[in-house]
């Protein structure tokens, strides 16, 4: 649909322009219909020394507005519903998949930003939020206290502990895999915005993509028990922090947005769909 919105996007002012159109065919009318028109509005009215060339100009952008409507307009319209309902799966999988990109990244930065508050190591206004707290400040205040040899999970039931080293690393080896397969697989499809985010998460974030670049000589120099402060020197990355921040965010912008644009269009009779969690609450109520 927002194809079709491009093409057609001076359609709104050919309308309005049609409306004046109307009034100087009125006016240069010789039917008598017209005599009705009350006093006070026949100055409007009054035909023109040259009302022959205006009538004719005026019937011209009728006869063509109607053509345009009935080849162009309505015709792309109808094409561009069919494609969105073909589409609708489609958009589905995708906005799973970067629910599933934005749960690794969460799986590394999230959760460091939250151990940190958790634990009482930094200090917060308010609840934690995306948009307010994911920013180069809250990260470098953050790097100090995480030890890359100390656990960051601990599954007593399994006796298991995950380093933060293992974490980190394996979030990011995750994420790369599936923004990989997106770039792939979604690579035609709007908003081309995501598709630069995720490529530089990917190649070109030194605290994303590239942190497993930094890890091992980190760890080489300052031992294992180095903290992300020896590893990440975040004065000198300020704006690489910040942009890796804002794609993030955007990431999650887009997401909120495409969930609420996919509940407002789906129908109950899309059975394939209900695959997808955060349909079933609709289902139920239907």
């Amino acid at each position: 649909m927002k194809e079709f919105i491009i093409r057609h996007k001076y359609f709104q002012l050919l309308t309005i322009l049609l409306f004046p159109v109307l009034v100087v065919i009125i006016k240069e009318s010789d039917y008598l219909l017209w005599e009705c028109i009350p006093t006070f509005a026949e100055p409007l009215f009054l035909k023109s020394s040259n009302s022959t060339i205006w009538l004719s100009l005026s019937l011209g952008y009728v006869v063509s507005y109607v053509f345009y409507l009935l080849v162009n307009f309505f015709p792309d319209y109808h094409r561009a519903k069919e494609k969105d309902i073909e589409s609708f799966p489609l958009r589905c999988a995708r906005h799973r998949e970067i629910e599933l990109l934005l749960q690794d990244l969460s799986s590394i930065w999230g959760d460091i930003i939250y151990t940190c508050v958790n634990n009482g190591l930094i200090d917060i206004i308010g609840d934690l939020d995306i948009d307010q707290h994911l920013n180069f400040e809250m990260i470098k205040r953050t790097l100090p206290h995480i030890k890359l040899n100390e656990n960051a999970i601990v599954y007593e039931r399994f006796n298991r502990e995950v380093k933060w080293i293992e974490k980190i690393l394996l979030s990011i080896e995750r994420f790369k895999e599936d923004a990989n397969v997106y770039l792939t697989r979604y690579k035609d499809m709007e908003p081309s915005e995501i598709y630069f985010g995720l490529f530089y998460l990917c190649n070109t974030s030194f605290i994303v993509g590239q942190l497993p670049l930094l890890i091992n000589p980190g760890i080489h120099i300052y031992g294992i028990n180095s903290n992300l402060q020896n590893i990440i020197a975040a004065d000198n990355l300020e704006d690489d922090i910040n942009n890796t921040c804002k794609y993030i965010k955007y990431l999650n912008k887009w997401y909120v947005e495409e969930y609420t644009d996919l509940i407002k269009n789906y129908k109950p009779s899309q059975k394939i769909l209900r695959e997808f969690i955060f349909f079933d609450s609709l289902d139920s109520e239907n």
